[in-house]
């Protein structure tokens, strides 16, 4: 499971997942980031990542989606599209993401899954 934690007096969220979707955000469609988290990271990592994204921002963004609790088969991708979206609307506010930094680098996924 993702070691995560949230600094908060910086803003800081160590999460491996989050930093791997910061990264490749700018570079690479939705798609391609679906499809690297789902298939890389396991749905307790996923649903971590997405918990503390949602707590990260919290107040900094009023357009948040209302944070819900995926169940059932498609959990594992309806997550992941949930954090994406939130990133879509940061973004799209000029929203500035609160900075996202990898514990265990062994949990990043290598360059050449994209």
């Amino acid at each position: 499971m993702a070691n995560t934690s949230t600094n908060l007096s910086e803003n800081i969220i160590f999460d491996e997942l989050l930093c791997t979707v910061q990264f490749y955000y700018v570079q690479h469609d939705r798609d391609s980031l679906l499809s690297l988290t789902t298939n890389f990271y396991s749905v307790d990592e996923i649903v971590t990542a997405k918990n503390a994204l949602f707590e990260g921002v919290k107040g900094a963004c009023p357009d948040i989606p209302r944070h819900e609790t995926r169940r059932g088969v498609n959990k594992r991708q309806a997550d992941t599209e949930d954090l994406l979206s939130l990133y879509a609307i940061m973004d799209a506010s000029k929203k500035i993401a609160p900075k996202c930094a990898a514990l265990n680098l062994a949990r990043l996924p290598p360059y050449l899954i994209l």
